[in-house]
């Protein structure tokens, strides 16, 4: 399996029902909530 890379994560953990971020502090979440969501659209298409 691929290794998802986003440069700004510190941890991405996923489980069933919730999903937790841990960001570098001088990440804006925007750009990075919308980098995760392209990964993961793809990840699973």
């Amino acid at each position: 399996m691929d290794k998802l890379n986003f440069g700004g994560v510190v941890a991405l953990t996923i489980h069933p029902d919730h999903l937790i971020i841990t960001r570098k502090p001088d990440v804006d979440w925007v750009v990075l909530i919308d980098e995760i969501c392209d990964a993961i659209r793809d990840f699973y298409l």
